[in-house]
């Protein structure tokens, strides 16, 4: 492209003003990328992995290492595409992942921000009750206050139910006579 608008410029007569354009534009676009041959952090193009599972999987550990700690923000989009040398729409697709894994928030026109850590609550379920976990339904994850991609824990003791948070709650048995108590 900045070829052709040096061609342009020829013909035109208006080579300084392309010449500015085009230098704006090599400085200032958001799609500017790392330069050709120089690695992008923990990409391996040739290991045969979808490209957003490796940005998914770069992004965790820096999350995890604390290099963004709870309530950081990530950097753009534009940004995280150019560090990690891939598209936007790859970059979509592994901050997409994250969410529904419950380690980042995201809002339209807003940087993705990293989840803080919830307080956990243990509960001590009955004897004989039924632990199982599935996804909340829309109306469960608002009355909850769910981000995208947290489970819930369901309590069954008889007819009874009883719904909590997964990234908050856990879960204990009673102490028995034979048996100190189990947390799990």
């Amino acid at each position: 492209m900045a070829a052709g608008l040096r061609q342009v410029a020829g013909r035109s007569g208006s080579h300084r003003l392309l010449e500015i354009m085009e230098q704006t534009m090599i400085t200032s676009s958001p799609h500017t990328r790392a330069p050709a041959g120089a690695p992008a952090p923990g990409i391996d193009r040739l290991s045969g992995r979808a490209l957003y599972a490796q940005v998914t999987d770069a992004l965790r550990q820096r999350i995890d290492s604390g290099e963004f700690p709870p309530g950081a923000s990530l950097p753009g989009q534009y940004a995280l595409a150019a560090a990690y040398d891939v598209s936007r729409d790859t970059v979509l697709d592994a901050l997409r992942a994250l969410r529904k894994a419950g380690l980042i928030e995201t809002r339209r026109g807003m940087r993705a921000v990293v989840r803080r850590a919830p307080v956990v609550q243990q509960v001590t379920v009955p004897a004989g009750a039924t632990i199982t976990a599935r996804m909340p339904t829309p109306a469960e994850r608002s009355h909850l206050g769910l981000a995208e991609g947290v489970p819930v824990i369901i309590v069954r003791t008889g007819a009874e139910e009883q719904l909590y948070p997964a990234d908050r709650t856990g879960i204990c048995r009673p102490p028995t006579a034979t048996q100190p108590p189990v947390q799990q």
